[in-house]
């Protein structure tokens, strides 16, 4: 399971990464041609892109994270449990657990996932992560 963990983990690290790097190459873009002469048209293009930046993780997650989910873990099976109802996790427990619990601090709190023990990103939103099978 450590290794699925992991697998998801890099796969959505790298997915992110991907769709930032598109949309800051979208932002040079219109930076360098906006340099060339002012227009409103450059300024709306580059007010669109920093309103995609911003947005476009969020909506691309909540597909999968309104399901306990990510797009990693949906790849290699692994879903969210929250122990407080044992169903998958919604996207508020999500929003939390991948932002706040995980990316902000997650070198020191994941660290006890290596040791098989729960990550303090699992405590903190009473969730689990186990492997997917699909409720009839």
């Amino acid at each position: 399971m450590l290794v699925k963990r992991i697998v998801a983990e890099l796969m959505d690290i790298v997915i992110l990464f991907l769709l930032l790097m598109g949309i800051l190459y979208g932002i040079a873009t219109i930076e360098f041609l906006g340099s060339f002469e002012y227009s409103i048209l450059n300024t709306l293009a580059l007010f669109s892109v920093v309103i995609i930046c911003v947005s476009a993780p969020i909506l691309l997650q909540y597909l999968f994270w309104k399901e306990g989910r990510s797009i990693g873990k949906t790849y290699v099976g692994l879903v969210v449990i929250d122990l407080q109802t044992n169903k998958p996790a919604g996207f508020s427990t999500m929003l939390v657990r991948e932002t706040f619990s995980k990316w902000i601090s997650c070198w020191v709190m994941c660290i006890p996932v290596f040791f098989g023990k729960k990550g303090v990103h699992e405590s903190a939103t009473r969730t689990e992560v186990r492997l997917y099978t699909k409720s009839k």
